[in-house]
């Protein structure tokens, strides 16, 4: 026999029921931290469901911040483009000094290119018209009148008269800018370049903007990898790679001159 106070009154209990009541106790203990163990559990299951959209929301900030670098680097190169495309002007008079004329149409750029074969001792010569963003003539031959070919230099001279020969005809031009990749043509003296200054120089008599840009040889510039596929054809050269495709893109704008 055992007494025990309940709730301020006095009671006898057998041992069994001492027992009986102390398992009753343990079992209300085990539920009551069975139900703070499943509060905690709730509780973590949601701390980590707020993580997982705090880590969301990092991954897509981190990729936010990498789309502005990139768009901030691609437009420093666009920056760095327009420039050059406005780099060395022509000029009848002054090749070095003449207006920036702001154009809406009439804009012509032209690519050109040459190729010289020291076994042979021909040049071609290669060139891409491209009228307010189009391209409209792609054109391809061997000779130019009044003009030498004795290296791949003169090759290069022999593109752009040959350029400037084609678009004499054309009454629609307001600037004019010529793409090569021969650094020389800008800063050489010899005959050869003079005599394109004087060609290019007709076109400022008639109010045309002109200008002399230099592109890098071989940077995946489409105009300028057609213009140098087209001077190697004009050889029989092996065409570069993808050479054989662009110039089936533009099959019908190609003419091949002489």
């Amino acid at each position: 026999m055992a007494i025990m106070t309940l709730n301020n009154a006095t009671i006898e209990l057998t041992l069994e029921e001492v027992m009986a009541l102390t398992k009753l106790q343990a079992e209300e203990k085990d539920d009551t931290q069975e139900t703070i163990i499943t509060t905690l559990e709730n509780q973590l299951w949601l701390l980590r469901q707020e993580q997982d959209k705090q880590s969301e929301k990092l991954q897509q900030l981190n990729k936010l911040e990498q789309d502005v670098a990139r768009l901030i680097k691609e437009n420093i190169a666009l920056h760095e483009q327009m420039k050059r495309f406005s780099s060395t002007p022509i000029d009848g008079k002054n090749p070095l000094q003449t207006k920036q004329a702001q154009i809406t149409s009439g804009q012509y750029n032209v690519f050109t290119d040459g190729s010289y074969c020291p076994k042979t001792k021909k040049g071609g010569y290669g060139f891409v018209v491209v009228k307010n963003g189009v391209p409209v003539h792609l054109e391809y031959g061997t000779k130019v009148k009044n003009l030498a070919i004795t290296d791949s230099f003169s090759a290069e001279v022999m593109a752009l008269k040959s350029a400037c020969t084609y678009l004499q005809k054309d009454a629609d031009i307001k600037s004019l800018v010529f793409h090569t990749d021969c650094e020389g043509i800008i800063t050489s003296n010899r005959k050869e370049v003079n005599q394109f200054k004087s060609y290019a120089g007709s076109f400022n008599k008639k109010g045309i903007d002109v200008r002399v840009n230099h592109v890098k040889a071989h940077n995946n510039h489409t105009y300028n990898v057609l213009a140098d596929n087209l001077s190697r054809k004009a050889l029989g050269k092996h065409l570069r790679e993808g050479g054989k495709l662009l110039l089936q893109k533009y099959q019908p704008i190609l003419k091949h001159k002489n």
